[in-house]
């Protein structure tokens, strides 16, 4: 099922803003798929996740999914973007890649909130969490209503997806 107008106007700053922090960030160019709508039921988390929950007119996560195949690839990009091309790729997902990775969600998240406060969009941001774990990310379906997808596919590394789980749009 395809997104609603409204429901593209809530994803589309966080999607604009994850393409362009890769761009400058780490040099990575990607592409946004087209939008869907899935049910609370049907929503999984993949292998690594970063969720940021949101408050105000609109209550919910939402959560990057990174899958295990290009978590190290995507997190030495934005690693060497932000130290500096003479940082060596690590071999494992480390306490720095996860650093670099929470760095980007941040920013992300800041060029997000910035375009929804310039729309009048009264939503606040916790901080991003790192979640390691598909099995720790049950807590994330609770009182979900709608479950809203964007893929971002990264050329030469593969996929990951934004998605927005709300819980509640209320007008404030």
């Amino acid at each position: 099922m395809e997104l609603t107008e409204s429901q593209q106007r809530i994803l589309k700053p966080f999607v604009d803003a994850t393409v362009t922090c890769l761009k400058t960030m780490g040099g990575l160019t990607a592409t946004p798929g087209r939008g869907s709508r899935e049910e609370a039921d049907a929503f999984w988390a993949n292998d690594y996740v970063f969720v940021i929950d949101t408050q105000g007119e609109i209550e919910g996560h939402i959560v990057v999914h990174y899958r295990m195949e290009n978590t190290l690839d995507i997190g030495n990009k934005i690693r060497a973007g932000i130290l500096g091309d003479d940082c060596t790729d690590a071999t494992e997902i480390d306490d720095e890649i996860i650093e670099a990775l929470a760095e980007f969600s941040n920013t992300m998240v800041g060029r997000a909130m910035r375009h929804l406060e310039s729309q009048h969009t009264l939503v606040s941001f916790s901080p991003p969490r790192f979640i390691d774990n598909a099995e720790k990310t049950e807590f994330l379906k609770k009182g979900v209503q709608d479950v809203l997808t964007i893929p971002l596919n990264i050329d030469g590394l593969g996929q990951f997806q934004v998605n927005y789980l709300i819980q509640c749009i209320t007008e404030l």
